[in-house]
């Protein structure tokens, strides 16, 4: 069995230490220079284990690398923001071409958010795993034996208590855990989980001394080539290209990507909602999400079956899906699709007349604010950006501002809400929230809208 490195956020630093002593006296055929797991799913070959430590912005990376080597540490693997890097001592020969398990689920399986990993390996080991925003967090890479593995899964646990975690494994150790199989994530590295050499210091100064005598040679015989290169580019830009060009011809580009104006897909989302019953065929009304394109609606199981749903499917859906959590057959749930009808625009946007960014804050604003006196209404207004573009509003001739609002309040305000004619309705959800006595419903809606900036 190859030998573990247990980090010492599993439990206290002391009992770790004295689990290690115990184990340390102990005979054991083991490799003993790599303080990491080493492990081969599929043929591929993993590092479990690396000391993964948070790369300060205020030091550069060759620093970080130069105090690695003086620790004896020989390989490295970097996260894609470079904010947090993965070290572990020399790997046998063999485990030259290597991979952090860590960071290649961080590629291949993660979604964003808090996530634990937890599986089972063929040699009666347990690996876990903990990433934070697709980033390994320093301390939960492990390996080793199981009642290890469940104690640091525990503690993590413990420790985001009360935060939405992502629980992903094949061990069954945790509740309403996605199961995976796990020569199916692991059978293709991600490459940029590959490890990386960490060269001695001479041998760094050998290579960059290198590389300077050869950029010397190199920059002779580039040097006049560069500059008819700089020439013919020079040559080629116009300076007097009109930057309000560039700005409408991109403008035009992104007005093809937004949905009609005005209140008609909100009207048809009120619409289809309001044809959802609360309960269909022995399922309960969870959740309704609606954008541009269709309605997606989720209905929690109270007494009916599968069958029973899809016998006759609720009113205007299109297709339906069930979805079991976890391998409990009772603890499920369906998905149905409700296409949203595409209305032919009337007035483009490139040809509609936009109001002055003032004028038309000052009206969306008062609506909100008359539309807040129907009680513990949330409302939110953001500050316009430019669309389209990225230069300078001020600069421009004809910039046009975007921006957003939000409305948060009970469905009994749902038939209130409307857009204005230079705004389109991004999102709408309902939450529907089962009481004894009765169905709270909630909403989240979303608008965008548009004007013209004022000088």
């Amino acid at each position: 069995m190859p030998d573990v490195s247990i980090h010492s956020g599993v439990r206290s630093p002391l009992s770790v230490w004295r689990q290690w002593r115990r184990k340390a006296a102990q005979p054991r055929n083991v490799q003993t220079t790599a303080p990491a797991q080493l492990i081969v799913i599929e043929g591929v070959r993993y590092v479990v284990g690396l000391e993964w430590r948070l790369l300060p912005p205020t030091r550069s990376l060759q620093r970080t690398l130069s105090l690695a080597r003086k620790e004896s540490k020989s390989q490295y693997v970097l996260t894609d923001m470079e904010d947090i890097i993965g070290f572990c001592g020399p790997l046998p020969y063999q485990w030259t071409l290597a991979y952090s398990a860590a960071l290649h689920l961080a590629g291949r399986l993660s979604q964003g958010g808090l996530e634990m990993y937890a599986f089972a390996l063929a040699n009666g080991q347990s690996m876990v795993v903990a990433l934070n925003e697709s980033r390994p967090i320093p301390g939960f890479d492990f390996v080793g034996e199981a009642d290890i593995a469940r104690g640091l899964i525990d503690e993590f646990l413990a420790i985001q208590q009360g935060q939405p975690i992502r629980l992903v494994g094949n061990a069954g150790w945790l509740e309403g855990e996605e199961s995976v199989v796990l020569e199916d994530i692991f059978a293709q590295p991600v490459r940029a989980a590959r490890l990386k050499r960490l060269w001695a210091d001479n041998a760094v100064k050998w290579a960059a001394g290198a590389a300077g005598v050869l950029a010397l040679a190199v920059a002779g015989g580039n040097y006049w080539v560069e500059m008819e290169r700089a020439e013919m580019i020079a040559a080629a830009q116009n300076p007097s290209i009109d930057p309000n060009a560039q700005y409408q011809k991109a403008l035009a580009q992104a007005w093809a990507e937004v949905p009609a104006p005005g209140p008609r897909l909100l009207r048809q989302w009120q619409n289809l909602m309001a044809d959802l019953p609360l309960v269909h065929a022995g399922w309960r009304l969870k959740n309704v999400e609606c954008d541009a394109k269709f309605c997606k609606v989720q209905w929690s199981r109270i007494y009916g079956t599968y069958a029973d749903f899809f016998k006759q499917l609720p009113p205007n859906c299109q297709s339906a899906q069930e979805v079991q959590e976890g391998d409990n057959a009772l603890q499920a749930m369906v998905v149905s699709n409700h296409s949203v009808a595409a209305e032919d625009i009337e007035t483009p946007w490139r040809n509609a007349t936009l109001p002055r960014m003032d004028h038309a804050l000052r009206e969306l604003a008062s609506d909100l604010q008359n539309f807040s006196l129907l009680g513990q209404l949330r409302v939110e207004l953001s500050k316009p950006t430019l669309f389209g573009g990225t230069q300078d509003p001020l600069t421009l001739d004809a910039a046009v501002m975007t921006g957003q609002w939000t409305v948060q309040h009970d469905a009994s305000t749902l038939g209130y809400l409307t857009v204005p004619s230079y705004g389109v309705p991004k999102r709408l959800v309902l939450q529907v929230s089962p009481t004894k006595e009765k169905s709270a419903m909630t909403y989240l809606f979303e608008g965008q809208y548009y004007v013209q900036a004022v000088k």
